[in-house]
């Protein structure tokens, strides 16, 4: 809350939130309007109530360290990790481990010798240690401390009477604390009825969380029966300095704090993070989806922000989002929509984009610009658009013009808009909101159409870009995702996505059962290429020397069947494709222009983008079949084009787009051919806004 407001009055949980909450659901249901609702006031998920000590709160590992010489005695306290948060005032002592270092102390990653390591957990004492180091060789006396994170909002405000902190994410107590306050102090009997009736999403941001390093009691237990070793035993080399600080761009590649010297700390960083992402999903995805559910709602996040792997993530969501802030260029960096391909293959329809957070713009954002934005997020698998954000009370605490501005009460131009009929630019919204409708309308038809599945499997947000020949669409997919598909008429997921071939691009880590899987697919006839060295060793420490062995094989036999090719460098991936057969759907003729596809009942629709600063004018050539028709988003007119060419189940059309301009081509999927005849612009029937229709046909 802001500071002229009183949240104990008008703060998460009052009563006069929950009455202009069910005003809002009403006044949606009354209009046909669906109502999407935050999980909590702020963000990361913040919990009225929840103290830095809580069983609820947020919870993060830290180490303190001691050197000692060999056969010298060291005798007092466990080493102490780092003063903890304010407000954090207890700690609980996880292990303590006595390991010999090899090298500097001090140097980073200092490497420490695993088969030393002592576990010296039983012989503390009131807090107390003492223990000899053997004879030869420098000690280090390392404890490992527990404690809550003490995180509050983003905002640093307060957001009820009660101080809120931030719940653990990693255990069901954090879910439970989240969604026991919505029952108790916020969700109605009237409220209830009325979501069941309307409710829209439940919806939750990025994951902003900030730690010394990720943490909950459970961890140990879920460790051990997912990768079938213990973690306490290898709890020095999973620390990287500031790897889950917010806002932090340290990426799982950087320099750890500790090393063994058989350089299995990587692969046991690599079973933390995959434990991390488990317990995300199933504590506390999986319980606020069934629980949203029950209240007529989707769930709606973020899948991103810290070590995660965000395609495991957004399939388990009903609506993953992605966001950018402001700057168009953001749209091609993969990394925003890198889960795009997991919501493809677990048949997730929707995927959302929160738009127009643009830094520093407030009152300053033009609809060219967020038109920009719109396209171009299309153009890389969006199909929702969340505008960020509408302010609903201009006059609150008699603010002058231009009113009640959440984002930048802060300070500054704060996070730009606030939408609404205070601006200038209010009455041209109708026309733009009806575009995006169109737009978004052709883009949920049906299921999609994607050229190449691109493997990728890592717990962060970086993204190695591949280099596919100009038009191929591809998506990302990792060993998860893959785990169910099938391949059908050399096509994998035939039903859809129907990719035409999986790219190994550069990936030095490969799960056996993944290896089993693409062998198998390679097998029925599945187009599969690899680009560079192939995978060499298995992620995870679990009998990773009979692992690697056991993928070397694999890999030497998938290298062997017909329909796999290995080139040396990206550039030679065009020649092999086409050596395969394989071909994009659309072919845009060098122009740079960017295709997404759809295809239902026959049909296909084909989203073109020219991202260019230029017009671009050529012939593109579109897999499928039937009459080809031009869909105006603006106009919601629908003309068929008189002039194309049909050749072996293609069309080629005629194309002109202006620089940054979208468009629509719908193919009706009927193989005879059409009577020439003048074209016709045919308007859509009053009332279906999102609809194209024309006299003999309905598209879509």
């Amino acid at each position: 809350m802001f500071a002229f407001t009183d949240p104990r009055t008008t703060g998460w949980g009052s009563p006069a939130l929950t009455s202009r909450l069910q005003q809002a659901v009403a006044a949606g249901r009354k209009y046909g309007v669906r109502i999407d609702l935050t999980l909590g006031p702020a963000w990361p998920l913040v919990v009225p109530g929840v103290t830095p000590d809580s069983r609820a709160a947020a919870q993060e590992i830290v180490y303190g360290r001691t050197e000692v010489s060999g056969g010298a005695t060291y005798s007092g306290p466990v080493p102490a990790g780092p003063a903890p948060h304010s407000g954090v005032t207890r700690q609980t002592l996880v292990a303590v481990h006595a390991v010999r270092h090899v090298g500097s102390p001090t140097a980073k990653p200092v490497r420490l010798e695993r088969k030393s390591l002592v576990d010296l957990t039983g012989s503390v004492r009131d807090g107390n240690l003492s223990w000899t180091a053997p004879s030869g060789g420098d000690w280090l006396v390392i404890g490992y401390w527990q404690r809550g994170t003490g995180q509050a909002s983003v905002t640093g405000q307060a957001v009820s009477g009660e101080a809120a902190y931030v719940v653990d994410h990693f255990s069901r107590a954090g879910t439970d604390a989240a969604t026991g306050y919505w029952d108790t102090h916020i969700l109605t009997p009237a409220l209830r009825r009325l979501l069941k009736t309307n409710g829209g999403d439940l919806f939750e941001d990025s994951l902003e969380l900030d730690s010394a390093q990720h943490w909950t009691p459970g961890l140990p237990d879920r460790f051990r029966s997912l990768c079938g070793y213990s973690l306490l035993t290898h709890l020095p080399v999973l620390f990287i300095d500031r790897i889950h600080r917010q806002y932090t761009p340290v990426t799982v590649d950087d320099t750890p704090d500790f090393e063994f010297t058989d350089v299995s700390g990587a692969r046991v960083r690599d079973d933390y993070y995959r434990t991390l992402t488990d317990l995300y999903v199933t504590e506390h995805v999986r319980p606020l989806r069934a629980w949203a559910h029950s209240l007529g709602l989707r769930l709606r996040a973020q899948p991103y922000g810290t070590t995660f792997d965000s395609s495991t993530v957004a399939a388990a969501l009903d609506v993953p989002e992605t966001e950018a802030l402001g700057d168009v260029a953001e749209y091609a960096n993969p990394s925003r929509w890198m889960f795009v391909g997991a919501a493809h293959l677990a048949d997730r329809n929707v995927v959302s984009f929160e738009g127009c957070a643009a830094y520093g713009s407030a009152y300053a954002q033009t609809w060219p610009q967020m038109l920009k934005h719109f396209s171009a997020a299309f153009a890389h698998g969006v199909n929702q658009v969340v505008f960020h954000g509408f302010a609903t009370d201009r006059t609150a605490a008699n603010l002058p013009w231009p009113g009640f501005s959440p984002f930048t009460m802060q300070g500054g131009n704060g996070f730009s808009e606030a939408w609404g009929p205070r601006q200038p630019t209010w009455e041209d919204t109708g026309g733009i909101t009806a575009w995006t409708a169109r737009m978004q309308h052709v883009l949920r038809q049906g299921t999609p159409v994607v050229d190449l599945v691109v493997y990728r499997h890592r717990y962060d947000a970086s993204v190695q870009v591949p280099d596919t020949p100009a038009d191929f669409t591809y998506d990302f997919a990792g060993p998860d995702q893959l785990a169910a598909t099938r391949v059908k008429g050399r096509r994998l997921a035939s039903d859809g996505p129907a990719y035409r071939a999986l790219v190994l691009d550069r990936q030095t880590t490969l799960p056996v059962r993944t290896a089993r899987l693409l062998l198998t697919h390679a097998r029925e006839g599945l187009p599969v290429v690899v680009i560079g060295t192939p995978p060499v060793r298995t992620p995870g420490a679990f009998r990773s020397t009979e692992q690697d062995a056991e993928l070397a094989r694999l890999v030497e036999r998938l290298l062997a069947q017909p329909s796999v090719r290995r080139v040396t460098v990206a550039r030679e991936l065009p020649g092999v494709l086409k050596e395969l057969g394989v071909r994009a759907s659309a072919e845009t003729a060098g122009t740079g222009l960017l295709t997404v596809r759809r295809t239902r009942s026959g049909r296909d629709f084909y989203y073109v983008h020219n991202p260019t600063s230029a017009p671009v004018s050529a012939e593109i050539s579109l897999e499928g079949g039937g009459q080809p028709y031009m869909l105006d988003a603006w106009t919601g007119q629908t003309t068929p084009l008189g002039r194309y060419r049909r050749e072996h189940s293609r069309v080629t059309v005629p194309l002109a787009l202006p620089a940054g301009a979208s468009t629509v081509i719908a193919l009706d999927g009927d193989p005879r051919p059409a009577a020439p005849g003048p074209r016709r612009a045919v308007r859509c029937r009053p009332g279906s806004a999102a609809r194209w229709t024309c006299p003999t046909r309905t598209v879509p």
